[in-house]
């Protein structure tokens, strides 16, 4: 998994677990995003309405995102997004306004 870029289609039909996590503990799968969401609206549309409680990651059921967990060893493991641009608009809006502190998850399962 660590050595292939993560998508949303090798993970179809896996198992998943809903959860809410810590906002810093959800890392990027790219290093670099577009500047507009899949919906067309630029980055900064979303980063508005997050700053401005308009949306709540907690409670939007667009705004959960999907990811792996990917295990680092006895020390746990880091979850990659594989929503690389609404996390980056929640990290964002938490650097600047310290909200969303939590984003909620739909963590795929692999089976080796």
């Amino acid at each position: 998994l660590q050595q292939r870029r993560l998508s949303t289609d090798m993970f179809a039909g896996m198992p998943y677990k809903t959860m809410a996590v810590d906002i810093n503990s959800v890392v990027f799968s790219q290093k670099s995003i577009q500047n507009r969401l899949s919906n067309g609206l630029p980055l900064s549309s979303l980063l508005d309405d997050l700053a401005a409680h308009s949306v709540d990651p907690m409670l939007h059921n667009d705004l959960v995102l999907e990811a792996v967990f990917i295990p680092t060893g006895s020390n746990g493991g880091v979850y990659r997004s594989l929503d690389n641009r609404r996390l980056k608009c929640m990290k964002m809006c938490y650097n600047v306004h310290g909200h969303p502190d939590q984003v909620r998850l739909k963590v795929f399962q692999p089976t080796d």
